[in-house]
């Protein structure tokens, strides 16, 4: 049973208890006015007395039914007072005393009690106004007062009885209401319950996401920091924001594992001589920036290396014919000497062998200067050289530029993550984690910043090999000069020696003095010839180790062709 029920039955009980001892009160006042008028008092507060107990016994036998009980009591202590009143004045006026009590049985809020007083007091009336008329009117019998007041208590009643019909389906339906709300009361308190219960869980599984996502994404950081780039996040989360973070991180760390992946590729390339490869694939920001300037890097070392090997094939072209020549020269100063011996053994072919040595001395002449040129021409190779050697170093140089930009990266991502390390110290303990990211990213930034200084050393070993080329390049100019100073020695006694050939052809008296002076001649012309020839060879062996390093690059076959053909 709801509260608000038991509280209107409490009401009821209490209102029917009240209306019992109402009922009660009744006796002293019908004694009191069988003393005033002379009745017969006995009778009357018997009655009374009787009715009164009725309603009582009825309270404690059936409650239900004490209703009823009370109304026909009310009625019945009504007619009493009427009875009493007989002769009285008042007898008409007790009458109204009936219209009051069908108006206070309304308390009762029971149909049955209104029905069984109207219908009492009708059947009282009817009765008596036939039987004993002068218990309810003074002077007689009459019907038609007797209507009349049955119709006044009909419209009565009627009107109680509805008042009292709509006040229980109100009743009825505010307890339909009050059941609802507390019906609906109940299932708020069950939903509250629920939504503790699933908040609880919801804090729960939050805390079991935030462990796991620590758990991945520090085992993540932790092997970028190796240097293990290729790892990612396997697990899949039941948050959809956090699949798009560990998403967000797995692409972070692709790209910068290919890009790495790149960059290390050429830069092996470039460190065992291979400059055919690279970074094709486009990229977005720095990475973008630092693809190019690798690309171009490589672009101008291979084009600096192919000047390099086309003036290797020049150089060692030249120097093939300079070696020809020295050894056509001391064959022909073998020859001379020969000639000349003869000539001591002979004098009448002293004239054709003197001619014939100054046309020889003639074309050695000449042969000299062809020499000399070809000399000059190994010097302007070996510039051009020089001149190649420098852009390398230059290219070095810009590649130094791209490793700071490298190293300017890394120190902008450790900003980044001490920015993110403080801003987790503000969040308190729920940044706990990202924390310890924040720490691993820096350390990530810095072991980024230290693979760059070693690329950095790497290229320094390579600039100081480029420069211990400068210097083999410039001692072989260096050779060349020597080589075109002693060609011009030579050049210059080949002319005096044709100089006394003619001298001899005309004095054929000092012919013998001559003779031995051309010997002479013929003899340093021989050593000068092998200095030549040795000097020659140093050039060689020069330029093959010059080569040697030229070739230890290996450029794109489609340009290595082109550098080909150009030094043919």
């Amino acid at each position: 049973m709801s509260a608000a029920r038991m509280t209107s039955s409490t009401s009821q009980e209490r209102e029917v208890k009240i209306l019992a001892i109402f009922g009660c009160l009744h006796l002293p006042v019908i004694a009191a006015i069988c003393l005033l008028l002379g009745q017969n008092i006995i009778v009357f507060a018997s009655l009374s007395a009787v009715l009164c107990l009725v309603p009582l016994a009825m309270l404690r036998l059936n409650p239900q039914a004490a209703k009823i009980s009370i109304a026909i009591n009310l009625v019945a202590q009504a007619s009493l007072i009427t009875a009493s009143l007989a002769g009285h004045p008042w007898q008409v006026d007790s009458h109204m005393y009936f219209f009051a009590i069908i108006a206070v049985l309304s308390t009762l809020v029971d149909i049955r009690a209104l029905l069984a007083a109207t219908a009492l007091i009708a059947v009282h009336h009817l009765t008596l106004n036939f039987l004993l008329s002068s218990l309810i009117y003074p002077g007689g019998a009459s019907i038609l007062r007797t209507v009349f007041h049955a119709v006044i208590l009909i419209i009565e009643s009627t009107a109680l009885i509805l008042m009292t019909h709509f006040r229980l389906e109100l009743t009825a339906a505010a307890e339909t209401d009050n059941q609802r709300a507390r019906q609906a009361e109940q299932r708020a308190q069950q939903a509250l319950t629920e939504m503790e219960a699933a908040s609880a869980r919801s804090e729960t599984e939050r805390e079991e996401l935030m462990k796991l996502m620590e758990q991945e994404f520090t085992a993540l950081v932790s092997q970028g920091v190796e240097g293990r780039f290729g790892s990612k996040i396997t697990r899949s989360f039941d948050n959809e924001r956090m699949n798009k973070l560990a998403e967000s991180l797995n692409a972070l760390f692709a790209a910068i594992a290919e890009t790495l992946g790149d960059i290390q590729q050429n830069l092996s390339s470039i460190a065992s001589g291979d400059l055919s490869h690279s970074m094709d694939k486009a990229l977005r920001g720095q990475f973008e920036e630092l693809r190019q300037g690798v690309n171009g890097s490589v672009a101008s070392l291979r084009g600096m290396i192919g000047d390099v090997q086309s003036a290797v094939v020049v150089a060692r072209a030249n120097t093939s014919e300079i070696n020809n020549e020295a050894a056509a020269l001391a064959q022909r100063n073998e020859k001379q000497a020969a000639r000349v011996q003869e000539t001591s053994a002979t004098m009448e072919q002293l004239t054709e062998t003197v001619s014939a040595n100054s046309k020889r001395l003639d074309e050695a002449e000449s042969l000299a200067r062809h020499l000399t040129d070809r000399t000059d021409e190994g010097s302007r190779a070996v510039s051009r050289a020089v001149s190649a050697v420098g852009r390398i170093q230059e290219s070095s140089g810009r590649i130094t530029e791209i490793i700071s930009v490298i190293e300017s990266i890394a120190f902008q991502t450790n900003l980044l993550a001490l920015n993110a390390a403080v801003e987790a110290a503000r969040a308190g303990e729920a940044g706990k984690g990202f924390a310890v990211v924040a720490s691993e990213v820096r350390t990530l930034a810095q072991r980024s910043s230290e693979a760059a200084r070693d690329i950095s050393v790497l290229i320094e070993a390579t600039t100081s090999s480029v420069s211990q080329g400068v210097e083999m390049v410039e001692q072989t100019g260096t050779a060349l000069g020597l080589i075109t100073e002693s060609l011009d020695a030579l050049a210059g006694t080949i002319s005096q020696i044709a100089n006394s050939g003619r001298e001899q052809f005309e004095n054929i008296a000092e012919m013998r003095d001559n003779i031995r002076d051309m010997d002479g001649n013929i003899q340093s012309n021989a050593s000068m010839a092998s200095r030549s020839a040795a000097a020659a060879q140093a050039l060689d062996s020069n330029i093959s180790q010059l080569s040697a390093i030229a070739e230890k690059f290996r450029l794109e076959q489609e340009e290595a062709t082109k550098t080909f053909r150009q030094a043919v």
